[in-house]
């Protein structure tokens, strides 16, 4: 799709009026209506499809399997034979559309997506109109959709999930920047990973034009997309559709993956819908507890109900990307006060101060060491141990033996003294246990007491710019973590964890406005020096001495090697 506008130019959706600009866009139109729950692509083909459909006939080509339906299309893997390559052709249904206007536009716009070269982006090799059908040749991808790992292993986790992310946007970022493309329907089932691990975004630039080919088929206007991917603007049928259409796209996909269901899932196609414009789902924290807050901020941004609460650029994605992948840099959180998301913020995200200090949040590792221990208990209860009874005559035998020999010997003065030492020997093992028990409860109390201490202080040196003093009390709270007596105790593993991300979390919110601080007053904010003085900017961040230094060298010195290439994406803004 061609998008002359850039992201920042971009009007906001008028959420006051969305349901009067609803009412100008019929309901999704297809021949089985959806159930609740249910969010297929919209529109679907209103033409039947056959129950055993044909292979296309094209000369050049054979060996035709059938490796895909779908709502508008049959995909098939055949053999091309003049290269000997195995290649996929998408074949639209039967009468799509007979306007020479509606080929022609189909054809331009295949066109500019055969251009793009890129890895990350599923090459389109031609696109042609024949025997009342669009065939859409394109390269052939031996892996499978992330919709189908979805449907196999219900979730993604977050790690994984972050890749697939860095993936889509790498595909995008490079999309814009070659031929000002959006995708406009990005989802699991358009997006793949090869046998390599590579991911792959498929109908790059042709979303628009197939949905545009159902639409006039019809006689009516639709709303393309799929509803739980779809951005507020696009459920409002903006024809200013650009880059955060498919930021938002890809903060569902997010959502999706990691928590294992769609935004609104339980809702009807129109109630999603609206539900994009006005209402918000649940924090994605609350569906899956292992998470870090780092990642929901990140998607709760992406979901911003307007365009320009969203990122600024792919570049800017990928960054924050790199952030909550490493949980050290600093990331912006999104506004509230100034800006809704359709994913509404759990308590457990809410603004950390001092009474937040026992935020439950379950580390990654502790939280799969509990389930393993859990499932590993449950396999080990085994059934009662069976003993061979011996016949009675033998038993009675035995005993009879015993007794001729052992009741002489209890009587001895060495038996008695060997109970003695026996008793004695008891009662230290126990005394021993009983403080081997004691001492982890104490350590707790003592760890648990101290950690209170200290968190206090610690907000205080935050709250007053001491950093010197919040990386002591990081560092003693570090110390604590890698105690042997600590590591033992899961409880006060999660509690030192929390309380560290919670105060590391408010550093470097703190740390952000500080930046914002010195970029007003200082000459680094100055954006119409030449090219020749760019570096005299980024010396000025490299040189910074004012609170928070430490924590923010990384991001200064990555923003200043960008500077001296002449980049200022990466300037902080408010």
């Amino acid at each position: 799709m061609d998008a002359d506008s850039s992201p920042a130019s971009q009007p906001a959706p008028d959420l006051a009026t969305a349901q009067t600009r609803r009412q100008a866009v019929p309901a999704v139109h297809s021949e089985n209506k959806p159930s609740a729950g249910q969010t297929p692509p919209i529109p679907v083909a209103a033409a039947a499809k056959e129950s055993k459909p044909q292979p296309p006939i094209l000369n050049g080509f054979d060996s035709f399997v059938l490796i895909g339906r779908g709502g508008m299309a049959d995909v098939w893997r055949a053999r091309q034979i003049s290269l000997d390559r195995t290649i996929a052709i998408k074949v639209l249904h039967s009468d799509q559309s007979t306007s020479d206007e509606d080929i022609d536009r189909f054809q331009s716009e295949a066109r500019t997506a055969a251009k793009m070269s890129n890895n990350g982006i599923v090459q389109i090799y031609d696109a042609f109109y024949r025997d009342s059908r669009f065939c859409i040749l394109m390269e052939y991808i031996n892996g499978q959709t992330i919709g189908r790992v979805l449907h196999d292993s219900g979730f993604i986790p977050e790690d994984k999930s972050l890749y697939i992310a860095r993936g889509i946007a790498e595909a995008l970022k490079y999309a814009w920047e070659k031929q000002r493309l959006v995708h406009c329907d990005l989802k699991p089932d358009n997006v793949m990973m090869d046998e390599d691990g590579v991911i792959k975004v498929t109908d790059f630039g042709l979303s628009r034009s197939i949905y545009t080919l159902a639409a006039r088929k019809s006689g009516s206007e639709f709303v393309f997309g799929t509803p739980s991917y779809m951005s507020p603007e696009q459920a409002l049928n903006s024809p200013d559709m650009s880059v955060p259409t498919d930021m938002y796209a890809l903060g569902a996909m997010l959502f999706h993956m990691t928590t294992g269901r769609r935004l609104f899932e339980k809702k009807s196609v129109d109630e999603i819908l609206n539900a994009q414009l006005t209402e918000q789902d649940v924090d994605p924290l609350e569906l899956n507890e292992q998470l870090t807050i780092g990642f929901c901020d990140f998607v709760e941004r992406l979901l911003a109900k307007k365009p320009e609460d969203r990122y600024n650029s792919w570049d800017e994605i990928l960054t924050a990307l790199d952030n909550v992948s490493s949980g050290k840099a600093i990331i912006r959180r999104l506004d509230l006060s100034k800006a809704v998301s359709t994913i509404r913020r759990c308590a457990l995200r809410s603004e950390p101060g001092p009474s937040h200090a026992k935020v439950r949040i379950l580390p990654r590792e502790n939280a799969a060491a509990v389930r393993n221990e859990k499932v590993v208990r449950k396999m080990m209860r085994l059934p009662p141990k069976t003993v061979d009874r011996q016949p009675v005559a033998m038993a009675e035998d035995r005993q009879a033996d015993h007794r001729n020999w052992l009741a002489p010997l209890l009587r001895t003065p060495i038996a008695r003294i060997s109970f003695t030492v026996v008793v004695c020997t008891l009662i230290l093992i126990l005394v021993k246990l009983g403080l081997f028990l004691y001492e982890p409860i104490r350590l707790q109390n003592e760890v648990h007491e101290t950690l209170a201490v200290r968190t206090a202080a610690c907000f205080d040196a935050i709250e007053h710019n001491r950093e010197d003093e919040y990386l002591q009390i990081m560092a003693e709270i570090d110390s604590f973590l890698v105690m042997p007596d600590v590591g033992k105790s899961p409880a006060l593993v999660r509690e030192l964890t929390t309380t560290r991300a919670s105060l590391e979390q408010k550093a470097q919110e703190k740390a952000w406005m500080e930046m914002i601080r010195f970029k007003d007053s200082n000459a680094a904010h100055t954006l119409d020096l030449g090219q020749s003085r760019f570096k005299k900017v980024a010396q000025i961040w490299r040189s910074y001495h004012g609170a928070w230094r430490e924590i923010t060298r990384p991001y200064r010195t990555v923003l200043a090697e960008k500077l001296e290439q002449g980049d200022t994406s990466l300037l902080p803004r408010r």
